[in-house]
């Protein structure tokens, strides 16, 4: 009697069998077990067992498997929309795979019946067969499909590409290097306005300031340009990060003696200067303008990590920002305040602190953060390689910058107002190469970022394109020659200076 209602029990499935099946119309509908489970049931308790351990026979948890296949179908066809599109938009660059390379072997009903010898060649089968464009996720298979086209070659660009490309680079750094240069020129503008020797002072010291300070840190900085565009078109994207920090770093180390040969300043001007008074105020803008290091250091290198990942508008909408709020506490400190002619070195300060602030909320709350992997004890290695290449550049700026220092010194041999109107010079024609720089600088972040995924011929087309680039009558140069008077009147509120000023620009 016993073996008797064993074998009935074995023979009847549990309720909770029966309502259970994928292929239920709803997820509460219950339906029968299918006769091949039914024995399988019979002949393997132990799977019985498993089953209703694992939830097979829970209808919530049967719900749930439900819901989640329907998400899966769902994710997948989008996926294969999207891949539809880029098939159609590119031309046939990225194609599904053939049908026939994703056919996999599936256990049938007859093998279902066999169990777990079933479920084990099917799974071998899978195995063994090669993965389809369904079984690979859609990135993947993108940056596959990519990397197969530049390997082949079969990526192509055109000049004209490269130039749209090139001057939508170079836009936004345009208007970022006229709104941060704009931070200099307003302490100039309103010292201009208390007195011509106010104004040679604040000429000098951001002369001398250029030539110690600013014309190293970017010639230095121009390593990134090709450093982090290169690590960012070869995929390596928290290296920018990394090669950030090595920068910054190494240029935080090289402030220290900057800060104390401004500290001394005026004693070191007063022994080329002529003019005391000029010398005297030029060391104390230099001796505020300490503070204001650490901000011109995390900046240049704050751009150049988002530059190298092609948002080269952020710095923009960050000088947005930053250039009108300088121009507000420039005007509050100088004239509503009182403090004259500290009030502008104050200002520029706490404006070049401003601008890193800026840029680590952008990167934290807009975009830019997946090339940030944390700081590394790693930023302090490897210095060799950036400064071997970052030479070449910190040398030719510096030059340039040199040549400028170099008149200005000149000027003040002649007295004050040929400084003054030196000065306004000088601001003039440092404002006319705020155009080709930044175009050099699109430029060279393209060309590497291009090297970097490995395509090279596009490089070299970018490369003519630049080179290439109409000059003359579009160079700021020639129209701000044609303005000679203007320029001066603006700035010298000494009218006697305004004729060196406009001989001095026509000549």
């Amino acid at each position: 009697m016993h073996g008797k209602q064993g074998t009935a029990d074995n023979a009847s499935p549990p309720p909770a069998a029966q309502a259970t099946t994928a292929s239920a119309a709803t997820d509460d509908e219950p339906m029968a077990v299918s006769p091949a489970l039914q024995a399988l049931l019979r002949q393997e308790p132990e799977l019985k067992l498993w089953l209703e351990h694992t939830g097979y026979f829970d209808a919530a948890h049967r719900a749930r498997v439900v819901q989640g296949i329907k998400r899966l179908k769902a994710a997948e066809e989008e996926r294969d929309r999207i891949l539809r599109e880029l098939h159609d938009t590119t031309g046939g660059l990225f194609h599904r795979r053939p049908a026939s390379a994703s056919t996999t072997t599936t256990p049938s009903s007859a093998q279902a019946a066999n169990g777990r010898a079933a479920a084990a060649s099917a799974a071998a089968a899978a195995a063994e067969s090669p993965p389809s464009c369904d079984d690979v996720p859609a990135d993947e298979l993108l940056e596959e499909q990519w990397e197969e086209a530049v390997a082949s070659g079969r990526l192509r660009t055109t000049w004209q590409r490269e130039a749209e490309t090139v001057v939508a680079y170079s836009a936004p750094l345009i208007a970022t290097f006229f709104l941060q240069y704009s931070i200099n020129v307003a302490s100039i503008f309103a010292v201009g306005r208390i007195g011509k020797v106010e104004l040679g002072a604040v000429s000098l010291a951001n002369m001398s300031a250029a030539i110690s300070c600013l014309a190293p840190f970017q010639g230095l900085a121009t390593s990134l340009d090709t450093l982090c565009a290169q690590a960012y078109g070869s995929g390596h994207k928290q290296l920018v990060g990394l090669q950030c920090q090595r920068l910054a770093c190494f240029l935080l180390c090289l402030s220290a003696p900057v800060a104390v040969l401004w500290l001394f300043s005026d004693r070191i001007l007063v022994l080329v200067v002529p003019d005391a008074e000029s010398a005297r105020l030029a060391g104390l803008y230099l001796k505020i303008m300490i503070f204001s290091i650490p901000g011109i250091i995390l900046f240049e290198t704050g751009k150049r990590f988002l530059q190298a990942q092609g948002l080269f508008h952020a710095t923009t909408v960050i000088l947005v920002i930053a250039a009108p709020f300088n121009i507000f506490i420039t005007w509050l400190l100088v004239w509503r305040v009182g403090l004259g002619f500290v009030g502008a070195p104050i200002a520029v300060a706490v404006t070049e602190n401003l601008l890193p602030v800026l840029l680590v909320l952008y990167v934290r709350f807009v975009g830019g953060a997946q090339c940030w992997g944390g700081l590394s004890r790693r930023a302090f290695t490897q210095w060799w390689v950036m400064i071997r290449l970052a030479l070449p550049g910190m040398i030719m700026v510096e030059a340039e910058w040199l040549a400028f220092e170099i008149m200005t010194l000149l000027a003040s041999r002649f007295g004050t107002e040929y400084l003054a109107a030196q000065s306004v010079l000088a601001t003039l024609a440092t404002i006319s190469y705020q155009v080709p720089f930044p175009v050099s600088i699109a430029a060279s972040t393209r060309v590497a970022n291009l090297i970097g995924a490995g395509m090279v011929n596009a490089a070299k087309v970018t490369a003519r394109v630049v080179r290439r680039r109409p000059r003359g009558p579009l160079s700021p140069s020639p129209s701000l020659s044609l303005h000679s008077p203007p320029p001066p009147l603006t700035l010298l509120d000494d009218r006697r200076s305004w004729p060196s000023a406009s001989s001095g620009s026509s000549t």
